[in-house]
């Protein structure tokens, strides 16, 4: 049985939201157990700030897929990656991977994304690019709205680097 086009990019964004996890953990951050993540998710309602949330679990955490912010159409939105640091990132870090190895659809998604970025009341969100898929011109556009409440990176090292400081 044959992978569909589908199933070999799920199974390929994984793989970088793993690299992501594996950063994290690496430069101290503590991830939370499954069970952690389910009350985490049930303990955050609507008008909550999953950051502070977060917060409660320790000095330098993080968690996968997790209940976050509203989008620009209103919905909360399962968010790759939610960090809290409460030295450099007492207000959270949003961190959404965007991974296409060939061309596709997930350029014209990038404006939505940096959007609903743009809307949260959290101090950083963060979207990493990555695949050798996404257009140049797509990249080089989210990268350059980058301000104080946004970064993008073009690449999951370029997040490395930036991690390792924060």
């Amino acid at each position: 049985m044959s992978i569909t086009q589908g199933g070999k990019a799920n199974k390929a964004g994984k793989a970088a939201e793993d690299q992501i996890a594996g950063y994290l953990t690496a430069y101290g951050y503590q991830e939370l157990s499954n069970k952690e993540r389910a009350a985490l998710n049930k303990d955050i309602g609507v008008g909550d700030d999953p950051a502070q949330a977060l917060s409660c679990y320790g000095d330098k955490v993080f968690v996968q897929q997790v209940r976050g912010y509203e989008t620009l159409y209103g919905r909360r939105h399962a968010h790759d990656f939610l960090a809290y640091n409460a030295t450099t990132l007492p207000d959270g870090l949003v961190i959404e991977m965007k991974w296409q190895t060939s061309g596709g659809s997930v350029d014209e998604k990038l404006p939505f994304v940096v959007g609903s970025f743009k809307a949260m009341p959290v101090t950083t969100a963060m979207l990493i690019i990555d695949g050798g898929g996404i257009r140049p011109c797509a990249i080089e556009w989210a990268i350059a709205q980058n301000d104080s409440k946004f970064i993008a990176f073009g690449t999951i090292g370029d997040f490395s680097r930036w991690i390792r400081k924060n």
